[in-house]
């Protein structure tokens, strides 16, 4: 799994990092976010401010790459048969392989699956309050899984669209602006 580091550049001109905390982080208010998933896809730039050297503050802008996208795919009870779900109950290995077709279709050379226990709270009554989906995770960079996609051993799949900057936002519970601490 790649790691999301933040990569820091000059401040106010100056050619100068920054100076860090004494635990080694970098104090960072974050004013503004972006992402461009078309030229930069798994990157995400925060904007804000940084104190300098001197005391005052600088506008710094801090790359956030290596964002990776979290797929949820819902596994149907049974194995789908002629358009019916009669056939035995699915395994995950089944569920497994399944997947591992759809992101070879899609392009998605490098990725990483768990099972995992995920509640639902909205409005489609075809999916469980509670289930066990199957986490798919790979990098940003590369295409998204079709939003729409089913197959014979699933039925659904979740957060495919989500941007890296959602992703990151609530995954880091930033709610802003605030201080961070990079």
């Amino acid at each position: 799994a790649a790691s999301a580091a933040p990569a820091v550049g000059s401040v106010g001109g100056a050619g100068q990092l920054p100076p860090l905390e004494e635990d080694g982080t970098l104090s960072f208010f974050w004013i503004d976010a972006y992402e461009d998933h078309i030229n930069a896809p798994g990157s995400v730039y925060l904007f804000g401010k940084v104190r300098t050297s001197n005391g005052g503050f600088a506008s710094c802008c801090v790359g956030v790459k290596g964002l990776e996208r979290n797929v949820y795919i819902l596994p149907r009870k049974r194995a789908l048969i002629n358009g019916q779900e009669i056939g035995e109950e699915v395994e995950f290995t089944q569920l497994y392989k399944e997947v591992q077709q759809l992101c070879k279709n899609n392009k998605i050379t490098r990725f990483g699956c768990k099972k995992v226990d995920r509640s639902y709270a909205f409005e489609d009554p075809t999916v469980p309050q509670n289930a066990s989906y199957l986490k798919l995770v790979y990098s940003a960079e590369m295409p998204m899984v079709p939003f729409d996609a089913s197959g014979q051993y699933f039925s659904k799949v979740f957060g495919s669209q989500t941007s890296c900057l959602e992703r990151l936002l609530l995954k880091r519970r930033i709610m802003g602006p605030c201080w961070l601490k990079l």
